[in-house]
């Protein structure tokens, strides 16, 4: 007998809209191979709580060339931000379902942001999972445990869908259902093979 997933979590960058270093990226121009590792990096310190907002925003405007310290750099960057296009409506298509929005950024500079983009709608605020407490291969179970707990339930009734195969892979080592996101339209066929969507 198969279990009832009764809730879905979806990433906020590169599921619900592009992640933070795709947004850096196109305004920076071009970015060499080394000045995207150090982004690269830079984001995932910000990510696990390495490094805190202000000091990620300094060090990313040294990187790209940005005057000052960084806010400006900040704003346009969320400003860039774009929802996923075709994930609202699978998600509006879960209706009656509990759908959570997970980010490992800081929820208060994300905030406007998630209102532009009108995902307060989709995501009510008891809806919003943040954790800076990494989701990476090398740490056991990232925050899944907490996931469990957070929703009283068994974590093969939670549906954990996230742009990084190597995540998806790791939700499911540790016991929850996964989805490497690729596209919403591919998203929207699994849930229809899971019985989640007609």
């Amino acid at each position: 007998m198969s279990v009832e997933i009764r809730h879905l979590f979806f990433r906020f960058e590169g599921v619900l809209a592009q992640t933070l270093e795709s947004a850096l990226a196109e305004g920076a121009g071009t970015l060499d191979p080394d000045s995207r590792r150090l982004l690269r990096d830079a984001s995932g310190e910000l990510r696990s709580g390495r490094l805190a907002w202000d000091a990620y925003w300094s060090k990313i405007a040294g990187l790209v060339g940005s005057p000052g310290d960084g806010t400006a750099l900040s704003r346009r960057a969320l400003d860039r931000l774009e929802i996923t296009p075709g994930i609202e409506e699978v998600v509006a298509a879960l209706d009656g379902r509990s759908c959570w929005l997970f980010c490992e950024l800081p929820p208060e500079p994300l905030q406007p942001t998630l209102e532009r983009l009108a995902l307060e709608r989709l995501f009510p605020r008891e809806r919003r999972f943040y954790s800076r407490e990494s989701c990476r291969s090398g740490r056991p179970k990232g925050p899944f445990a907490r996931l469990v707990t957070l929703t009283r339930t068994r974590g093969e009734e939670l549906l954990w869908i996230d742009d990084r195969p190597a995540v998806a892979a790791l939700a499911i080592r540790s016991g929850l259902n996964a989805v490497a996101f690729v596209d919403s339209k591919r998203l929207r066929r699994n849930l229809v093979l899971r019985g989640l969507l007609t």
